[in-house]
């Protein structure tokens, strides 16, 4: 009998011990599982989600970054030639419309050849403006009289490297086109306020499509203004985002007209006029 209960206590203990082991390699399989599924979850779905927002974060800094430059040691705008009477300017972007921009100002003010005629009566300068992403460069080669000055007037987004079309540009001050003629029509009549009335009875002969026609002063800008097509005008940002515009202006007494920049946040002539 005595032997017999032993053997059964034995037993006991036995199951007792396997019946405990098996629990626990239950609980280490499910754990072992649960982790398991846990790594593809996170491999699968939440390691690919951080994958792409690293991705955009790292698109959305190559984005913010500005154009190469050429020389990186010099600024985006710097001057190339210098004499006493002129100062040209060289874009310092490696782009193809920098370059072709450069091979403009290059042939604008032929200043490799014409270094010697820049005298205190013929004149080359530059100007530079930067505002948002957009880089002004406005060149004046100015000569004895003022129907003898011009310009040319460029705009590049000094991140993409890309001309700057006057799209861009009015998008910034927030115009359209039509609201720029108005203020180009308000500028000239602000300019002129003390001549307005000699110039609408002052006759001047406008050319329209290679047909002369008579026009006062006056009509004849009018008529300008208002045949002015958004891509065939020269417009760039000043200052503080003041928007310029070159015109042609006819005038009263001299020359049939000039050339001229217009300031239309400020309604005046622009600085670079002076």
């Amino acid at each position: 009998m005595k032997e017999t209960k032993i053997e059964n206590k034995n037993e006991e203990k036995v199951v007792t011990k396997t019946s405990g082991g098996i629990k626990a390699l239950l609980i280490i399989l499910i754990l072992a599982l649960i982790g398991t599924s846990g790594f593809i979850v996170y491999d699968k779905f939440i390691k690919n989600d951080d994958n792409k927002v690293i991705e955009k974060n790292e698109t959305n800094s190559k984005n913010e970054k500005n154009a190469k430059k050429v020389d990186e040691k010099k600024d985006y705008v710097y001057t190339l030639y210098n004499g006493d009477y002129y100062n040209i300017p060289y874009i310092n972007i490696d782009s193809s419309d920098a370059k072709k921009m450069n091979e403009e100002i290059k042939d604008f003010t032929n200043y490799e050849k014409r270094e010697e005629s820049y005298n205190l009566y013929h004149k080359a300068k530059y100007y530079f403006y930067v505002n948002d992403d957009i880089i002004s460069v406005v060149l004046v080669d100015a000569g004895e009289t003022p129907s003898s000055i011009y310009y040319k007037i460029f705009n590049i987004n000094k991140k993409t490297g890309n001309k700057a079309t006057n799209d861009e540009i009015l998008s910034i001050v927030g115009l359209s086109f039509e609201e720029v003629k108005t203020k180009i029509m308000e500028t000239y009549e602000t300019i002129n306020a003390e001549y307005i009335n000699i110039a609408k009875e002052s006759i001047t002969r406008y050319d329209d499509n290679n047909d002369v026609i008579s026009l006062s002063v006056y009509d004849a800008n009018k008529k300008y203004i208002n045949d002015l097509d958004i891509n065939e005008v020269n417009m760039y940002l000043s200052n503080n985002s003041e928007l310029c515009i070159e015109t042609e202006e006819y005038v009263i007494a001299g020359p049939r007209s000039v050339r001229r920049v217009y300031n239309l946040t400020k309604k005046s002539l622009s600085d670079i006029n002076k």
